[in-house]
């Protein structure tokens, strides 16, 4: 019997590590042991190269969070998901 936890699919967490950027794997590590500001810039670097990864957004949102930086925290998260809605339903609707 393995040690390694499985979920409902069968996966091992380890095995689905494997779809994570090595950067959001390594911030969320210092996240974790609250190296806070080792995670931030990880996450910064990771957010300009790709702005739409909801995990790293949800992960800098949390940092920015437990370091007091609210306007940060909720910042990203919010024009992101404001960018994609006008994106997807622009407004005036056309006619």
């Amino acid at each position: 019997m393995s040690n390694v936890t499985t979920n409902n699919s069968g996966q091992s967490w380890l095995a689905r590590l494997g779809q994570y950027h090595p950067r959001l794997i390594e911030a969320a590590v210092a996240m974790n042991e609250n190296r806070l500001h080792d995670a931030e810039p990880l996450l910064r670097t990771h957010l300009k190269q790709d702005p739409f990864d909801v995990a790293a957004i949800r992960m800098f949102a949390e940092v920015a969070g437990r370091i007091g930086r609210y306007k940060d925290a909720e910042s990203p998260a919010l024009d992101t998901w404001f960018d994609a809605f006008i994106a997807r339903y622009p407004w005036p609707p056309a006619e």
